[in-house]
């Protein structure tokens, strides 16, 4: 077969008609014939091919409410578990992630009223029922036969594999042993072990916190994956409130005026079904919102404008707003001169008026440290300012010898750097947009709200971007008001210090307080955290330092593992971590560090599966998918309620033992037998298949004589009576029973309560929808009250580890750069700039997993602007090669429209995979694994995504905000000839030649089946 014949075959991937859906989603049951599996095939007739699900009210059901983790957005569900066999999964109507507040069942609604009502959820978390009768699922610990990535594997058991990974880790626990005394910063012994967590969520960080930091004594306890999804905008939002806040949401339901930056919350923004219905209504009341975006998602869609600016020009954009809202005067005087919160009608403030050191580039100060502000002709601490108010723009003032002026006056004038048109320019777009947004938001006042997420900040100028768009709610001054900009109703205290009586969880016992700098260098200053690596290297540092990123630095861990740098690492401990799949730039590299045993000398990973990351592990610990699971997910400030969700298993089952004088309990798996923890304590070896996370490292923690694990684990001193409270850590259980009862004595609701109901939400009494849980008259509820800056004098005053120059303290454009900050440039040919993005039905690397969200698109497209693909002589379905600046390829489809700008091609994430089940690459004792080669169809575009030129082994990087760029890579696309795609299949980019499904059949009671889970949708 030609090329381009087989290219036309293969077109109707994106028009797949109803018996094409219906082949595909009999993977599950076809997969069964393929190799060894670890699922009976009742288990999986009973998810995909049963009658309808029975009526809740049957003998044998069961409804338990929990908390989805399909994506980020931690809706409330509720599971139908009959005979214990989960069979579907519903929204919980408790929940203000699953109903809106209209909608909402009270609390104080029976559960056995409510097993009767279903809440709202979307399509992923319907599909779920998969993931946990997944057939290709782990069932108990393999140990590497071969090489590294060999894929040969010995199944072992949980005692052998626990047993030797405390024996190779054991040298390592050392705490007090320095790595090396000429160096302090480094640290001592234990810092040479990392636990990475890619996926984990509330409840569980606070508890491997427990083992690693405190028990081990690493600085690498918990690296996890937040610098490659949002980390710029939560740094930008540290920065712009001392700490205080770094996310904050539009107020939907009464908002009039939103512009959504590189967002898509009727696709993938979090909770995605709710933000849904929101604008929904939103719409339907007459609000008006704008997109700026490159490519035309469902969110611009809808949107009265669509603003396609060029990738990484959103500063500029934002910057070009401020402009005229400056120059027309039409911004907020009354909140930009306030001088401190609560005051003058307003709730928060912001620095507009401190005076700033026209020498040093900080704030002036009266003696205790208080910012200065102008008034009446001379300065004022800003809390004792005549009418809480100062002067925007004084001119140049004078204190005690001082000269300095205000950050207003400093804001305008970088404002005013360039014209309108010369923003215009910048982003590609005709001014008037500029201009018409512009006017049209600030005619929104209070109520217009300017929202960024993903797509302005994974750039190397993201911070800055993000700066940038906040500036125009700060000039809206729409902060804690109903429809304005809220930082949302957060949640309950489970970790305790927000009630009498409550425990304080994060104290361990005789624990430990680990030293030195992370791997990653995180958080940490140069010149002041490594004085000896400084005075060593000075600028460039050997690697970038990122002192504003509090929340790990995920891209950085594998080239500083190969750099040894800041120290060596050589114990690696992965937990639901796909770092290859999921990071730019990381394959060829990252593939290269993990083989490499002479500088990892350990690699342990957590997983259900052999995943990309996994293969290369010399254990694999299998533990339990997210509905086998405890945790406690907190929501997105879009929830202006206190809401704490509670996430438990949905199947499965207890056994109780005796131990230190309480019953202990011990989670089973419906996959397993026995638990793993309990077999420590009581000597035995009989557990097998899939644990619990922190049972496995109850296990291996107590093998290693760690603090904070067995009895007196908890300090119990203060704890309200009449509560069942652990002292002894013994199990996963024992953690999360008293942080039920931190959320019980916070929230006055009775632990079963809690459990019956899925958390514990606000209100727990009264009507949901009574305007007074969320407002306070034109007021949020739940309130910042705080200052909000516009200049981030920290930038002002820290020196850029690898230029040695101090960074700019305002908002700014600045073009792509690396580490050195030169201009990053690719050579002509390479002329399509690319964008990732996701599908509403698919979420990160994990949910191609589930044929029924396969079904719905069995493989993912390049996404090119008609034009650009008439150019290159294309057409929607043809095969083309995606080659990158690296010199990694990829095969994929095109698909033409005209909803992308030019020069930009999209490729949505979530395909491409190249293990995760979907070849037969991997042999457990000796016999090939089961696999599904629809698991790999599509492309992974993050292999073609550009190293730092500097660097040379990193993707490109924001210095500032510490994120991983995504957005910022040019490529080069052409048609994929037949002697191409031979050639490109096995290329670096590791994307595979997409492959037609063959001989999938299905039952024909399926059809009834699949209507039934396809009616349950938004009602």
């Amino acid at each position: 077969m030609t090329a381009m014949s087989e290219t036309r075959d293969l077109t109707p991937a994106f028009h797949m008609d109803r018996r094409q859906f219906i082949k595909t989603t009999g993977a599950v049951g076809a997969a069964l014939t393929l190799g060894r599996s670890v699922l009976t095939s009742a288990a999986v007739e009973t998810v995909n091919y049963g009658n309808p699900d029975p009526p809740e009210t049957e003998p044998g059901v069961r409804i338990v409410r929990s908390v989805c983790l399909m994506c980020h957005s931690a809706c409330g569900i509720q599971g139908k578990v009959v005979d214990g066999t989960l069979v579907k999964v519903d929204g919980n109507p408790y929940h203000p992630n699953a109903a809106l507040p209209h909608e909402r069942l009270p609390y104080t609604t029976p559960p056995e009223q409510a097993d009767l009502v279903r809440g709202h959820n979307c399509v992923k978390s319907q599909a779920a029922v998969q993931t946990v009768y997944d057939p290709y699922r782990l069932r108990n610990p393999l140990k590497r036969v071969g090489p590294r990535g060999s894929g040969q594997w010995q199944e072992i058991s949980w005692k052998q594999a626990l047993d030797e990974i405390a024996d190779k880790l054991r040298p390592y626990y050392q705490p007090g042993v320095p790595i090396d005394p000429a160096f302090p910063e480094f640290g001592d012994l234990p810092n040479k072990v990392l636990f990475s967590a890619g996926r984990i969520e509330h409840g569980q960080k606070e508890f491997t916190d427990r083992i690693w930091k405190n028990g081990f004594g690493t600085v690498n306890y918990r690296h996890d994956h937040t610098s490659i999804c949002e980390v710029s905008h939560h740094t930008g939002g540290d920065l712009m409130t001392d700490f205080k806040a770094h996310h904050f949401k539009p107020d939907i339901l009464n908002a009039d005026y939103l512009i959504w930056f590189g967002t898509r919350p009727l696709e993938a923004g979090f909770p995605m079904q709710t933000l849904t219905g929101m604008i929904t209504d939103f719409l339907a009341r007459g609000g008006r919102m704008v997109t700026v975006d490159p490519v035309l998602s469902n969110t611009a869609a809808r949107s009265h404008r669509w603003i396609p600016i060029k990738p990484g020009t959103d500063a500029a954009f934002a910057l070009g707003m401020a402009r005229w809202m400056i120059d027309n005067d039409r911004f907020d005087r009354n909140f930009l001169t306030n001088t401190k919160p609560n005051v003058n009608g307003e709730k928060s403030y912001s620095d507009a008026t401190f005076l700033v050191d026209e020498s040093t580039g900080t704030f002036l100060r009266d003696p205790s440290g208080e910012p200065l502000v102008w008034n009446g002709g001379q300065p004022w601490p800003a809390s004792l300012a005549p009418g809480s108010k100062g002067e925007l723009d004084p001119g140049v003032v004078s204190v005690n010898g001082t000269t300095a002026r205000t950050v207003w006056s400093r804001l305008v004038e970088r404002v005013r750097e360039k014209t309108l048109d010369e923003y215009a320019a910048i982003c590609g777009i005709d001014v008037r947009l500029i201009e018409e947004t512009a006017r049209e938001f600030a005619a929104a006042g209070k109520k217009g709200v300017a929202n960024p997420y993903r797509g302005p900040v994974k750039h190397t100028n993201g911070a800055y971007n993000l700066f940038a768009i906040h500036l125009l709610n700060i000039l809206n001054g729409n902060f804690d008001w109903k429809g304005g900009n809220s930082k949302g109703g957060s949640h309950f205290g489970e970790m305790g210090g927000k009630a009498p009586g409550q425990v304080n969880l994060k104290t361990v016992v005789g624990g430990l307080t680990p030293s030195g700098v992370p791997i990653s260098r995180h958080g940490k200053h140069y010149e002041t955290d490594a004085p000896n690596l400084f005075a060593r290297d000075g600028y460039p540092a050997r690697r970038p330092w990122f002192p504003f990123n509090k929340r790990w630095c995920y891209q950085e861990i594998l080239p500083s593992i190969k750099d040894g740098y800041p120290y060596p690492v050589e114990a690696v401990i992965l937990y639901w971590n796909d770092l290859l799949y999921s990071t730019p730039a990381a394959r060829a590299e990252g593939e290269r560090i993990l083989a490499d045993e002479n500088k990892i000398k350990l690699l342990v990973a957590f997983d259900i599966l052999i995943g990309e990351t996994s293969k290369w592990a010399d254990y694999i610990l299998p533990d339990t998918t997210w509905l086998e699971r405890f945790s406690t997910p907190h929501v997105s400030p879009a929830i202006l309620t206190k809401t704490s969700g509670f996430r438990q298993p949905l199947v499965g089952e207890f056994i109780e033992e005796t131990i230190d004088g309480k019953t202990r309990r011990f989670y089973v798996s419906p996959l397993s037998q026995g638990n793993v923890a309990r077999d420590f304590w009581l000597g035995t070896d009989e557990a097998t298949g899939p644990q619990l996370m922190e049972d496995i490292m109850i296990a291996l923690g107590g093998r290693l004589g760690l603090p904070g694990i067995g009895a007196g684990a908890f300090d119990l001193t203060g704890a309200a009576p009449g509560y069942d409270w652990r002292s002894g850590l013994y199990s996963a259980w024992d953690w999360y029973l008293n942080i039920l009862n931190n959320l019980s004595i916070h929230s006055g609701v009775p632990v079963e309560e809690i459990l019956a109901k899925g958390g514990v939400f606000e209100p727990t009494s009264g009507d949901p929808s009574d305007p007074a849980v969320a407002y306070d008259g034109d007021y949020l509820r739940h309130r910042f009250e705080n200052l909000i800056h516009i200049y981030i004098e920290p930038l002002a005053t820290t020196r850029d580890s690898m230029t040695g120059q101090f960074y700019d303290p305002l908002p700014k454009y600045e073009p792509i750069r690396d580490v050195l900050d030169r201009p990053v440039t690719a050579s002509p040919e390479f002329d399509l700039h690319v964008v990732t993005y996701r599908y509403a039905y698919h979420a990160q690397a994990r949910t191609i997993a589930n044929p029924w969200l396969q079904g719905l698109r069995p493989e993912n497209a390049i996404e090119m602007n008609a034009a650009d693909g008439e150019a290159r002589g294309l057409r929607t379905g043809d095969l083309v090669r995606v080659e990158s600046p690296t010199g990694a390829v990829a095969i994929g489809r095109v698909r033409l429209t005209e909803g992308i700008r030019p020069g930009v091609i999209g490729v949505p994430h979530s395909f491409g995979h190249w293990e995760m089940g979907s070849n037969g690459s991997n042999t457990i004792d000796g016999q090939p694994v089961a696999h599904d080669p629809a698991r790999g169809r599509g492309i992974a575009i993050n292999p073609l995504l550009m190293t730092d030129p500097y660097l040379g082994d990193v993707c490109l990087q924001d210095k500032i905000g510490g994120s991983a760029s995504f957005y910022d890579t040019r490529v080069r696309v052409v048609p994929a000839g037949g002697t191409a795609l031979a050639g490109a299949a096995a290329g670096a980019a590791g994307s595979r030649r997409p492959e037609p499904l063959r001989g999938r059949t299905a039952p024909p009671d399926i059809r009834r089946n699949l209507r039934e889970k396809r009616m349950h949708g938004r009602r």
